[in-house]
């Protein structure tokens, strides 16, 4: 089954809808899909010659933007039988990039064991087309309802989802995980950076990147960004009605509303890293959305150069 043909048996109960005019770069990949110039393909290793090209393919490709990644390893999952892939593949049968995921149907799960596309493909947008193609064949071809990722640097909080809301969970609440002898605290983000952080009205000081001192940071970053007179536009979340086809070219929204409430939960942001994401994923879905010479995506500049500007200011790391 096409994954475009949603609405057909597909998870999806609305009709598949194409994005707005503003995404010039998703209806460029609409346009090439059309023309056969790229195509999603859904590989196992069931001894298949199709598959098999597929699957070898993508082990290139892993071993390659994934170079601390051991090859046996890579290729012993890629070809596991319980593994399936989904491949960007090129008409002349190049692969360049995909997504493999290990399937738990008695559990409706899957878990994303690689994702990569080759560097000469980057930032055309194939990677959230490609995330999307991977989420549909899972369902309709898996019978998988949600899939399990872990973020890098130790994230303490893990969620993704292929039917439904979004539903996050804590990683000590899996299952088997506290009997393995895992815990938060040994697996904790050690402090790689230090902080200035005000100590007065006139003066700061600088210290070291405790989880207190980063919730401190965070906290003040936040508001000198929503004091900035450039973050009006970002203080809540798109009004569908004033804006009806934002969601459906923008799957991962973020305002300063969500990072506010993620940051009071105190469970979200264990580093530094995560919370700066969240700001950059929030200024570049502006800059997706908005064409280049509009106000909004001008605004997003702006913000994210004085996100930047403070960072370097004020956070110091041990390696510099």
């Amino acid at each position: 089954m096409d994954p475009a043909e949603k609405g057909k048996g597909s998870c999806n109960d609305s009709p598949y809808t194409e994005p707005g005019a503003n995404s010039l770069r998703e209806m460029h990949l609409i346009k090439m899909e059309a023309e056969g110039e790229i195509s999603f393909k859904y590989a196992k290793n069931d001894g298949q010659p199709h598959n098999m090209i597929i699957l070898i393919g993508l082990k290139q490709i892993y071993s390659k933007q994934l170079p601390n990644m051991p090859k046996e390893y890579i290729c012993r999952l890629v070809l596991n039988r319980r593994h399936r892939s989904i491949a960007l593949v090129k008409k002349n049968g190049l692969v360049v990039g995909g997504i493999t995921y290990r399937t738990f149907p008695m559990q409706g799960l899957g878990e994303i064991a690689f994702c990569a596309i080759t560097s000469s493909e980057q930032v055309k947008g194939f990677g959230a087309r490609l995330m999307n193609y991977t989420k549909e064949y899972a369902c309709t071809e898996d019978k998988l309802s949600h899939f399990l990722t872990y973020a890098d640097n130790n994230a303490g909080l893990q969620h993704t989802v292929v039917n439904g809301r979004r539903q996050p969970f804590k990683v000590e609440d899996i299952p088997g995980v506290k009997e393995s002898g895992w815990s938060l605290e040994a697996y904790a983000p050690k402090a790689r950076c230090k902080l200035l952080l005000k100590d007065g009205p006139h003066s700061a000081i600088v210290c070291d990147a405790t989880p207190e001192n980063l919730q401190k940071f965070m906290a003040r970053l936040l508001l000198e960004i929503e004091k900035h007179e450039d973050a009006w536009p970002f203080k809540a979340p798109v009004s569908k009605d004033e804006v009806p086809d934002y969601y459906d070219i923008i799957k991962d929204p973020v305002d300063l509303t969500l990072i506010t409430s993620r940051l009071r939960r105190g469970d979200h942001y264990l580093n530094l890293d995560i919370f700066i994401a969240d700001f950059k994923r929030m200024f570049t879905n502006c800059k997706i959305y908005n064409a280049a010479d509009t106000i909004y995506y001008k605004i997003a500049d702006k913000l994210e150069t004085f996100l930047d500007q403070y960072i370097s200011s004020h956070v110091f790391y041990e390696d510099q």
